[in-house]
């Protein structure tokens, strides 16, 4: 079986991969801006500030919770995503592109749903898993793609 992957996949693909590395970049300065801003309030009151996991600050935990997940979704994502455009072959790779839009949608959603959710170490909640399930669902489409290819004679 020989793989190929058309001008119309990689340049979709290349868009989905800078817009999920975009949003990579934009989450680690607005995480490193928040303690920034958060080391300088502490300071004013007198206390004591932690900028590795801070539990006891949502904002701070918040962005932390979001940079790692973002971080434990990368690999599984930019894996499937390109490899379903392979598996699609010169046939229309346009669904696989606009799923990796949504999934890039999805992981922008995620601070704002778990700053809205009032959570603080409280585990998952039902906004969250407006962010979080659609991803994995879309990931398991593109590993049903892969698979598909696979089995294909």
């Amino acid at each position: 079986m020989t793989v190929t992957i058309s001008d119309q996949a990689f340049k979709g693909g290349a868009a989905v991969t800078l817009a999920y590395v975009a949003l990579f970049h934009v989450l680690f300065f607005v995480q490193s801006k928040m303690k920034m801003l958060k080391r300088k309030e502490y300071k004013k009151k007198g206390e004591k500030f932690s900028s590795y996991y801070n539990s006891a600050d949502k904002d701070v935990l918040m962005m932390d919770r979001t940079v790692g997940n973002f971080r434990e979704q990368t690999l599984p994502f930019l894996a499937t995503f390109w490899l379903a455009l392979a598996a699609r072959g010169e046939s229309d790779c346009r669904t696989v592109i606009y799923r990796g839009f949504a999934y890039v949608v999805f992981r922008a959603l995620y601070p704002v749903l778990w700053g809205a959710s009032g959570q603080l170490m409280g585990g998952i909640t039902a906004l969250i898993r407006v962010s979080t399930v659609p991803s994995y669902l879309i990931n398991f489409s593109f590993m049903y793609e892969i698979v598909r290819a696979i089995g294909a004679k």
